[in-house]
């Protein structure tokens, strides 16, 4: 601990002896250890910074192999640990739905599923990303196939959702 600090102190009754049999003392004795512990951490070491965004409204994908917007956020330089999670229908037949953490020109991280017309896919990309500058990160979706109608990154799960809570993305700064 460092001067000046206070923390808690308290005793550990301890063995002299030593695997062996060594170092015991002729009247077999323990020694008592005062051992310091710090009661106080910076409050700056514990402040984290955090970005997130969810989506409001569905997406429509209306054009196959062509990225879509989902959530989105501006981060400050840094280090960040970012989570991005997008559910996805595609009515029509069966094809591929792909997610890409970017900032429109850099890509972090990308994910992929298969999907079945009809089904409800959900995408989740995780990455550290490290930024120069502020910048704004977002997750983008695409479909191989759009027939049979077009597909929706989801704003809201469609079953049983809670309002604009099924495609989001969070980042929380480390560095």
């Amino acid at each position: 601990m460092a001067p000046g600090q206070r923390g808690r102190e308290f005793s550990v009754k301890m063995p002299l002896s030593q695997p062996g049999g060594g170092g015991t003392p002729d009247d077999g004795s323990v020694t008592n250890v005062k051992v310091a512990a710090a009661a106080a951490i910076a409050a700056s070491k514990l402040a984290l910074t955090l970005g997130n965004n969810v989506l409001t409204g569905d997406v429509t994908l209306t054009t196959a192999n062509t990225f879509y917007d989902g959530p989105s956020v501006s981060l400050v330089a840094g280090t960040w640990f970012i989570i991005a999670s997008v559910i996805v229908t595609i009515p029509g037949a069966t094809g591929f739905i792909t997610g890409r953490l970017w900032d429109g020109a850099t890509v972090y991280k990308e994910s992929e599923e298969h999907a079945v017309a009809g089904a409800n896919k959900e995408l989740v990309t995780v990455a550290v990303v490290v930024l120069g500058s502020t910048t704004t990160v977002k997750i983008s979706v695409t479909s191989t196939d759009t027939t049979g109608g077009t597909g929706r990154i989801r704003a809201t799960a469609p079953q049983n959702g809670t309002t604009n809570k099924a495609s989001s993305l969070e980042a929380i700064r480390i560095a």
